[in-house]
């Protein structure tokens, strides 16, 4: 049988220790410091490695900056550049987000080679962002605002000019429910926590998404280029302005689809309803809102928890290092997480 995610990560990298991994990580970071114009010795801090690994750059006489190694088979140089050229679209519009940093080559991009383990890895840097996630913000009113944002994002997106190299991913059913989707390929269907009953269930689930994405069509009005991840870990608060991060995996998809994203692994919360109701209070004052888009919510919302399932699968074999969100996701956690899809999907084919 195919090992799936050796078509994600070379093979001598996928037989590293977690130990081995880090060394291997900041090894690359260090030959791509001379890059942006910094010795290979200047100080920095691995802030996280889950699907790319998050480097935080110290200088010592200029601002800290941060600096992304990407996951090996996963993007492209043309992918990345498409990334930052929308980036810069949003800024112009005022939105905050990342600001890219240009090297000395005056590209976005450096790719940095790795003989002795047979593969390459694609770097780029940002500006360093300050804040905190707004979970911690006790403001509900604040949503309001989140949902103006995504609104301004999706206003840029259908007007944004596509450069000629543009290349992104897809978000789709076909992306979600196959074993080669967008989550690492790992499948649902081969997750142990789940029984037949189970199984049962979530397949009835994914028909009727499907059969409701068919329905909701697509148009300029309401498919684009998405962020795709707009939950609370990759939105920073910081003196009420909100920045919004991690467009690594923007693509094009249902803008609804960012709106089902929000509350991705806090779904259940039991202020859940009132802060989606601030989101699209907010969304709708700088875009129109209709009811058949409203409808579709928890059809994307669902859509996006069986791609979490994915996520915890991929979690669960995988080094996963840092703070916030990752830290607290362990076996259990995600064994949680799984039941509460199933009941999700039990309450979907009954109301929806």
């Amino acid at each position: 049988m195919v090992n799936l995610y050796e078509l994600r990560e070379g093979k001598k990298f996928s037989a590293l220790t977690t130990d081995e991994k880090i060394i291997y990580f900041t090894e690359v970071a260090r030959k791509a410091l001379p890059y942006w114009g910094y010795a290979e010795e200047t100080e920095l801090k691995l802030l996280n490695y889950t699907e790319n690994a998050t480097f935080e750059i110290k200088p010592a006489e200029t601002e800290h900056f941060i600096m992304r190694v990407h996951r090996a088979l996963y993007t492209t140089e043309n992918s990345i550049k498409s990334e930052f050229a929308w980036l810069e679209s949003l800024r112009k519009d005022k939105i905050h987000v990342p600001q890219p940093i240009i090297n000395k080559n005056g590209e976005y991009v450096v790719k940095i080679q790795m003989p002795e383990y047979e593969d390459f890895r694609y770097v780029d840097c940002t500006k360093f962002e300050q804040g905190d996630a707004p979970l911690q913000i006790p403001k509900l009113e604040l949503f309001k605002e989140l949902g103006e944002i995504i609104g301004k994002v999706h206003n840029n997106s259908e007007h944004f000019k596509k450069p000629e190299y543009y290349n992104r991913i897809v978000w789709n059913a076909n992306t979600t429910f196959s074993r080669k989707n967008n989550y690492h390929y790992e499948y649902y269907k081969e997750n142990s926590a789940f029984n037949k009953e189970d199984l049962k269930i979530l397949d009835e689930g994914e028909k009727k998404i499907c059969q409701k994405l068919e329905t909701y069509g697509q148009s300029s009005q309401n498919y684009g280029l998405i962020h795709s991840d707009f939950r609370f870990s990759n939105i920073l608060l910081d003196k009420e302005k909100f920045t919004v991060l991690d467009f690594d995996d923007c693509g094009e998809g249902w803008y609804m689809y960012d709106l089902g994203s929000v509350l991705a692994f806090n779904e259940d919360r039991d202020d859940a309803k009132q802060i989606m109701d601030m989101v699209f209070e907010g969304y709708s004052k700088v875009r129109t809102l209709g009811q058949q888009d409203l409808d579709m919510f928890e059809t994307f919302q669902l859509l996006r928890r069986y791609g979490m399932i994915c996520v915890g699968m991929f979690f669960e074999k995988s080094v996963v290092l840092g703070a916030g969100e990752n830290a607290d996701m362990t076996n259990a956690y995600w064994n949680n997480y799984y039941k509460s899809v199933v009941e999700a999907t039990k309450k979907y084919l009954s109301v929806v």
